[in-house]
């Protein structure tokens, strides 16, 4: 605390000049600040980045906490986080750039695309919105996995991997290049084998090693770190910091990522078969709160994030997080969730929105007594502002309850009855924050002297080539030090193999698959390859 109030004074003194040098330090409040601190020492989160966009320019940025625990590594405001689900407004730039251009019609079966979710009714547009599942169209709900499945469709339409075609249209354009797809925690020779060729395998070794260690919480909501995620698709895997965000940020308040008509589909609510309006338009969440537009999405995994645009204010609002409780508690992407849920939106919502307003917002003191915080609701009469503040109440309770405090949920739910007694059950009555289970025993990797004898690329002989092997795999080490197989079939192959014996490894998944060393130096030359007791091809060590 005695950092930030420090800090603070020295923001209030900059301020001082701001007219004349453009401190970006100057658009925000100390007490602003303090909150997201607060906020994300409640929800135990071990590190976050923060962000403030004003009128397409960069206005505030700020690193909190730690990017990694064992290390005590501050978050800078260049430090990388994974993304998760705020990939998804990406991709569908890239998708409604085809329409704008004609080559893609969104009623389009998805069936044209290789893509069969056992219903031949279900269009691209069905699962760009949220609106596949039960009768396509009738019904919203958030499905990440059907929305991964877009990829397909910008890969075959584009004519190039996912990955080439995000960076060619939108992160080297916009200048994003401390933005990176995930790929697997291989060496460079490894990523090669994959498909990622010199420059773009460098790129992105270079953003993993600087990004945040992911954390997840233990049943005492202890984090402890676990593994960088690889996945990489239209719904989630995008790498990047809260600078290049801000330049995405910009590029919307510009208006030129997607042209009109295009633009104004995308960024509205879909019309559901009965007239409904869903919470998703195409990428985006899509509300109004007291009919100001907003324009947002969350993600959350091991890593958990927030980009809330405000277009009629040129405002945005970005914060990434190493661990799931920037997004986990509140309940974000259910039906009629706003984003608001979220008492760190709800806090950026005070700071640079409400109080625009004539009468803004208070805010509540959720410590005090039960008497007090009721006698403070009681007290605001405005509708719109008793709303607000109910919302505020519930994302305090989840985030109390994101972090097992018991006790303290009991308090607010006790004076959330008192003072909203006549509340309809919504949402948020159904949903409950799960517990986090124990933390996973620790696997043993293999001895250091065994795994550098297998580490290398190998090729199959030739005379074997007809076999169902692939061409080319590559054997490394991955973060853990565990000995990871990369294969160059589809480029997206990579298993971790655990030592069973001295000259034998098998995969984690327990398939009958061996792969047997050969050889009695320090590295193996060659590797046999074993499947159901049959032996069925050979790899040679590259030279």
């Amino acid at each position: 605390m005695a950092f930030l109030i420090t800090a603070c004074i020295l923001l209030l003194l900059l301020s001082l000049g701001s007219h004349a040098s453009g401190t970006q330090s100057a658009s925000v409040s100390c007490h602003f600040i303090e909150n997201l601190d607060d906020l994300r020492q409640s929800a135990r989160i071990p590190g976050m980045a923060a962000a403030v966009v004003i009128d397409g320019r960069l206005a505030w940025s700020k690193g909190f906490g730690f990017a990694d625990l064992a290390t005590r590594t501050p978050v800078a405001e260049d430090t990388p986080f994974g993304l998760a689900s705020v990939t998804k407004p990406f991709a569908a730039i890239l998708l409604m750039r085809l329409v704008d251009r004609e080559a893609l019609d969104l009623d389009s079966s998805a069936r044209m695309y290789g893509i069969d979710v056992g219903n031949d009714r279900i269009t691209v547009r069905h699962l760009l919105s949220h609106t596949s599942e039960a009768v396509p169209g009738t019904t919203y709900r958030y499905n990440g996995g059907r929305y991964a499945l877009l990829t397909t469709v910008i890969e075959q339409l584009y004519g190039a991997p996912f990955r080439q075609v995000l960076r060619d249209e939108l992160l080297s354009p916009l200048g994003m290049e401390a933005s990176a797809l995930n790929a697997p925690d291989l060496g460079t020779e490894c990523l090669e084998v994959l498909g990622y060729q010199g420059e773009s395998a460098h790129e992105y070794a270079h953003v993993r090693e600087s990004a945040a260690t992911p954390y997840a919480y233990d049943t005492q909501y202890g984090a402890y770190p676990v593994s960088v995620p690889t996945y990489a698709n239209a719904a989630a895997g995008l790498v990047s910091t809260v600078g290049d965000l801000a330049r995405f940020a910009s590029a919307l308040d510009q208006g030129g990522l997607v042209p009109d008509p295009a633009a104004r589909e995308m960024f509205s609510p879909v019309q559901l078969a009965s007239g409904a309006s869903s919470p998703y338009g195409l990428g985006s969440f899509v509300e109004s709160v007291d009919e100001t537009p907003f324009l947002w999405h969350y993600g959350y995994g091991a890593y958990s994030s927030l980009f809330l645009h405000v277009p009629e204010l040129r405002l945005t609002f970005i914060l990434l997080a190493n661990s799931p409780n920037l997004s986990r508690p509140f309940g974000l992407g259910m039906d009629g969730v706003s984003v608001l849920a979220s008492p760190f939106a709800m806090t950026f919502y005070r700071e640079f929105i409400a109080s625009a307003n004539s009468e803004g917002l208070q805010e509540l003191e959720w410590t005090a007594s039960v008497d007090r915080i009721v006698s403070q609701l009681n007290a605001i009469e405005d509708p719109l502002g008793r709303d607000i503040a109910e919302m505020a109440l519930w994302g305090r309770r989840k985030l109390f309850a994101g972090v097992g405090m018991d006790l303290q949920v009991s308090r607010l739910r006790a004076a959330h009855m008192r003072a909203f007694p006549d509340s309809e059950p919504t949402w948020q009555d159904l949903y409950t924050v799960e517990r986090p289970g124990p933390e996973p025993p620790k696997t043993n990797p293999p001895r250091e002297q065994e795994t550098a004898r297998w580490m290398g690329i190998y090729e199959l002989q030739e005379a074997e080539h007809g076999a169902d092997l692939p061409e080319r795999i590559a054997l490394c080490t991955n973060h853990a030090g565990e000995l990871v197989v990369s294969t160059s079939n589809g480029g997206t192959q990579v298993g971790t193999l655990m030592a069973e014996e001295r000259l034998r490894l098998i995969g984690e998944t327990g398939d009958d698959v061996y792969l047997g060393g050969v050889g009695e130096g320090a590295r193996y030359e060659r590797i046999e390859v074993v499947l159901d007791d049959t032996f069925v091809g050979t790899y040679v060590r590259c030279p």
